[in-house]
């Protein structure tokens, strides 16, 4: 049952980022979606850590990636706090890569129960 949900919560947070990609945005819209994205997406990683079957290799890089993430993230508000929407989507970009890739990542890795 917990595989299932972990699965959903992936798809969950795709979907967040495909429909971020549906439609031109601000900066700030971006930061928003990208902030949904990461909190779907970390509920799963979630999941994923507290499972005692977990891979203790994969923990790592889930910890890694959500690190990079909320950096990315912090940077972004930072950079539109400031009014340097160039530099916010810089790290806008980033964020959205690493999103990308521990969704993919989390998918490509299930717990073996």
């Amino acid at each position: 049952m917990k595989s299932r949900s972990y699965l959903l919560l992936i798809a969950l947070s795709l979907c967040v980022g495909v429909m971020a990609c549906s439609a031109p945005e601000t900066p700030r819209q971006r930061l928003y979606t990208a902030e949904a994205s990461a909190a779907a997406l970390q509920q799963a990683a979630l999941s994923y850590l507290e499972n005692p079957n977990a891979d203790p290799a994969a923990r790592q890089i889930i910890h890694h990636a959500s690190a990079v993430i909320t950096a990315s993230l912090d940077g972004a508000a930072v950079a539109l706090k400031n009014g340097d929407s160039m530099l916010a989507g810089a790290a806008l970009d980033a964020a959205n890569q690493s999103l990308t890739e521990l969704s993919a990542y989390l998918a490509a890795h299930p717990i073996q129960e």
